[in-house]
């Protein structure tokens, strides 16, 4: 976080609505990263918590909620969505 406490560790033009936490250390607690990148996102951004150990690549946190909002709004799901933007996904092959 900035020295202000409020604004993001990273800030990306492209990605407006979401909110970055970047952690970079050995020990992490999630749920408290998570909680802090609530907190700072305030509402109407998306909450994520970038992290790594040193010597290794970087893992996203975010929640399913969030995930799954993320996922309707893009091109990845086959037949698209109805006129209310509802998708349809289940087991059938």
């Amino acid at each position: 976080m900035s020295p202000d406490g409020v604004s993001p560790d990273v800030v990306c033009r492209e990605l407006p609505t979401l909110h970055w936490e970047v952690k970079n250390v050995e020990r992490l607690n999630l749920r408290d990263a998570y909680a802090q990148a609530v907190r700072d996102a305030g509402e109407g951004k998306t909450p994520i918590v970038a992290h790594k150990k040193n010597n290794a690549n970087f893992l996203v946190t975010l929640s399913a909620e969030d995930f799954l909002e993320i996922v309707r709004r893009s091109d990845l799901i086959e037949g698209g969505s109805d006129a209310s933007g509802n998708t349809r996904c289940d087991n059938e092959q």
